[in-house]
């Protein structure tokens, strides 16, 4: 009966979403911040001139010509051995505030005089517009108007540094040391600019302008970027919503074996590690008796991917943060991590459901694969973008840990935020003041209802673009939303290069050399520790 219940809610979902997404054509990359081939109406506004008088500036939107759904597949061919990159999306897990849900940033509301706000967001696809097909997107354009109006300003979207590269870190952190930059609000990923760049105040200190306890720093602020008890920008929704880890399942493979893994497993709360590896093992198959493998219960998209998933799953960091801003390696002397890592090992050396190597989207649509760690916001731009082969892939839960009771939805090893330079001609307070209600309203209004901000409603909102190869799966998305734990925030590539050196000197040798897991680790600590202080120092 329960299973009957879901299929009918699923297909109701499912059919109010693609009534409601006929027209949808925006799906942007992630965290390496490439931009999808888009169709999508979106609007192209022009960059502001130097800050001369507001009275001077405008907000110039134009809107570039619609496609059908089916153009707008990325066409950028994926490495084999990059993990695809984590969205920029994110949402937020926000607190009951009383009875209006939110609670006001400020009580006073002042007159900007008509003055611009220039927004960055690097790229046109993100910019909101009218009649932009992603509801968030098209809602925070609304949002914007009310408040322009409210505050007499001009809010004005633009997309000046056109890239997520080093070229456009470099161009804001010039501008930034020299004090010429003019634009008020940014885009940046957060090691752009922490903890060098924060430590020297080029950037605002939110919690100097809106309350510690406000909607707007409780959900877009704290536990994402904050440095030495600071908040330096807002996470666009708060909860990383297109970074959702998950397991992708392929559904055609799964019916051969009888195995349901959200019927046997995952709705009777026991998908485990322990059950995750029977699966594996029962969809690890030489089908011809040639002592070679032909279907493989695991491709990860890389070892990192296997690695983090697994760490996470069990409850456990690879860094742990002080409130003096002291930051430690923690992955030789956790348990609950050595135990994740020996369980990776143990996937390829000793189970033989994995491999190291070969091109993972590849082998999952071609039907080699049964399972693969992804993050959701990638689901149809770089995992799955032959649409007919996504037809069989859907999503479940990461397993649980044998030391943690919850299901993890996403874990976050860097965050991209909207930050503001510390511009000396600026009236600061009521810029930050501004944009916390920007987004404060927009969440509002995107996911609350009756006072309380509903998470799953929000993600149901933003996320038929990653899934517009297979818009079925997406009931077991929200299902995962609404099972897992709050999101894990771990910001590794804050201390570069220590992501691309675990991976080399631990992560690869544990899986494709089988070295003993504890060897690997104390030999590396203090290398690993030394990439963390060189950044901190």
């Amino acid at each position: 009966m329960l299973i009957v219940m879901k299929k009918v809610m699923s297909a109701v979902l499912i059919l109010t979403m693609v009534i409601a997404t006929i027209s949808l054509v925006a799906c942007e990359k992630e965290e390496n911040g490439q931009p999808s081939a888009t169709a999508a109406k979106t609007a192209v506004v022009s960059a502001s001139a130097a800050k001369t008088t507001a009275a001077a500036k405008s907000s110039v939107t134009a809107a570039a010509s619609g496609q059908t759904t089916a153009a707008v597949v990325s066409g950028q061919t994926q490495a084999a051995q990059t993990e695809a990159p984590e969205t920029t999306e994110t949402v937020a897990e926000a607190t009951e505030t009383g009875e209006g849900g939110v609670d006001p940033v400020e009580e006073k509301v002042v007159d900007l005089g008509g003055r611009t706000i220039d927004i960055d967001l690097i790229y046109v696809v993100r910019i909101p517009a009218e009649d932009n097909p992603v509801p968030a997107r098209a809602l925070e354009w609304r949002v914007s108007k009310e408040i322009e109006k409210k505050y007499n300003c001009v809010i004005n979207y633009i997309a000046t540094y056109a890239n997520n590269n080093t070229l456009t870190l470099n161009a804001m952190r010039e501008k930034a040391l020299s004090g010429t930059e003019t634009i008020e609000v940014q885009y940046v990923s957060l090691s752009w600019i922490m903890p060098s760049m924060v430590e020297g105040s080029y950037f605002l200190k939110l919690d100097e302008y809106i309350p510690r306890d406000s909607f707007a720093y409780e959900n877009f602020v704290k536990d994402w970027t904050e440095w030495k008890g600071h908040g330096y920008g807002f996470c666009f929704l708060g909860r990383a919503t297109g970074s959702t880890r998950a397991l992708s399942y392929n559904k055609e493979i799964m019916d051969r074996h009888g195995i349901d893994i959200w019927e046997n497993y995952v709705d009777k709360g026991i998908w485990t590690w322990e059950n995750f590896l029977k699966v594996a093992l029962a969809t690890t198959q030489d089908f011809d008796g040639d002592g070679i493998v032909d279907q493989w219960g695991l491709k990860g998209w890389n070892e990192e991917a296997v690695a983090y998933n697994l760490i996470a799953s069990n409850g456990a960091r690879i860094l742990s943060y002080g409130a003096d801003g002291s930051v430690k390696y923690t992955l030789d002397n956790d348990a609950k991590a050595v135990k994740a890592l020996q369980f990776m090992s143990d996937l390829y050396n000793v189970h033989k459901v994995t491999f190291v190597g070969g091109n993972v989207s590849d082998i999952m649509q071609r039907g080699f694969g049964a399972m693969s760690f992804i993050s959701v916001g990638s689901f149809s731009s770089s995992y799955y973008k032959d649409a007919q082969c996504a037809k069989k892939m859907f999503v479940a839960p990461v397993p649980k840990g044998p030391d943690f009771d919850q299901h993890i939805d996403r874990y976050q090893t860097s965050v991209d935020t909207m930050t503001m330079p510390n511009i000396t001609s600026n009236p600061n307070s009521e810029i930050v003041q501004v944009m916390a209600e920007l987004y404060s309203e927009s969440h509002r209004q995107l996911g609350m209802g009756g006072g309380t901000f509903d998470v799953v409603n929000v993600n149901a909102q933003i996320c038929q673009s990653w899934f517009m190869n297979n818009l079925d799966t997406i009931p077991e998305f929200l299902d995962i939303i609404r099972i897992s734990a709050s999101p894990i925030v771990d910001n590794v590539s804050l201390f570069n290069p220590l992501p691309a050196q675990l991976r080399v000197q631990v992560l690869n040798q544990i899986a494709q050399y089988a070295v003993p897991v504890t060897t690997k680790l104390m030999e590396t600590k203090d290398v690993m520790q030394g990439y963390i202080d060189a950044v901190l120092n």
